[in-house]
């Protein structure tokens, strides 16, 4: 894949609105297509490309693969960007919304670690690394400091969230949850609690050992 863009611009153009619309000619599937994109959309698609690790016309041409049949090019590249950067808009306030639970979980002398409400793990300390270091030895993560055991997955049953968001005096709830990399699997009975209380908004929780399931 290769792109041709026209000759630079003078810098009176160059430093123009991000609203002024900029033609690029990129090879996509081996034909050359010609696109027209608002200055902005460009700029976002070098950067989506950039953090893909691959060209402006790959990422093109990937996006427009994942898009509606019935969309011009044009108009599928700004809906798949509009989608991409909410996401990034959202993640981005979930975050500043989201309490530092790092140097709570660390505190907790028992196997304890964070999660969102997408089952994402934020931390957990070196209690709980040390119990998984015990259990379901097997291809997948090395569980040899804390940040590796980041990149573990955990698997909580959804009806786990939304039993606490649908009842707001609910302070915690037990449940299983699964550690999973390949086929290292460490089962676990937890105690889910929001970091908040009943306040749900942060989408963060605390999970505790209770027993454990080999």
């Amino acid at each position: 894949m290769s792109a041709t863009r026209k000759p630079d611009a003078p810098e009176s153009e160059a430093e123009g609105s991000p609203f002024d619309p900029q033609f690029r000619v990129l090879v996509i599937g081996g034909h050359r297509r010609a696109f027209r994109l608002e200055a902005a959309f460009w700029s976002a698609l070098d950067t989506f490309a950039a953090r893909a690790g691959r060209s402006l016309a790959a990422e093109v041409e990937a996006r427009l693969e994942a898009s509606t049949p019935d969309l011009n090019h044009s108009s599928a590249l700004r809906a798949s960007l509009a989608r991409d950067l909410l996401e990034i808009w959202r993640d981005a306030e979930a975050n500043l919304a989201r309490p530092n639970c790092n140097a709570l979980v660390a505190a907790v002398p028992t196997p304890a670690f964070a999660v969102d409400g997408r089952s994402r793990l934020l931390s957990i300390n070196a209690s709980l690394l040390a119990h998984l270091q015990t259990l379901s030895p097997g291809r997948g993560v090395a569980l040899d400091t804390l940040a590796a055991a980041l990149q573990l997955a955990v698997e909580i049953p959804p009806s786990a969230f939304a039993e606490l968001a649908h009842d707001p005096s609910r302070r915690f709830i037990t449940c299983q949850a699964v550690f999973r990399s390949e086929s290292r699997r460490a089962p676990c009975r937890v105690r889910l609690v929001p970091v908040d209380g009943a306040n749900l908004n942060s989408r963060s929780f605390l999970g505790f050992l209770e027993t454990t399931a080999v």
